[in-house]
């Protein structure tokens, strides 16, 4: 059994990252009112996000170390440190702005997978492809 939390693979840099903040907000409508009652329990905000790895060759060594690294998470169980605040992550999604530097942020440093299971695809042309890692902060 690998040791918790794993270190994020640093290549290579994500084609698309996406980044949301969801709820626990459970709601009621009144039969006879129609008015609506919602709620929000302590601790019901989530930061969660999506990246996608672009196309890598089959003989590229990232292949063998993004296998390797969602072998280890055994599906939900496992966790993982990624600062997506840092200049280095923001870098990783290509095209994406520098993050200006000197705020602080209360956003999660180690999160796990959203998914019980991973999936990706070989292609014709030898190529690593279709695999998204969904997460949620641990």
């Amino acid at each position: 059994m690998p040791s918790y939390p794993l270190t994020f693979p640093t290549t290579p840099k994500f084609k698309s990252f996406v980044v949301r903040e969801s709820y626990n907000t459970p709601a009621s409508i009144s039969p006879f009112t129609g008015d609506e009652q919602v709620f929000e329990y302590t601790g019901s905000g989530k930061i969660n996000w999506d990246a996608t790895i672009p196309p890598l060759k089959y003989d590229d060594a990232a292949v063998d170390t993004w296998i390797a690294f969602f072998a280890d998470l055994h599906g939900r169980y496992g966790t993982f440190t990624l600062d997506i605040t840092s200049h280095t992550t923001v870098d990783y999604v290509q095209g994406h702005p520098n993050n200006p530097s000197g705020g602080t942020s209360t956003i999660p440093t180690i999160w796990r997978s959203r998914d019980n299971e991973h999936t990706w695809t070989f292609n014709e042309r030898k190529l690593f492809t279709g695999f998204t890692i969904r997460a949620v902060e641990a």
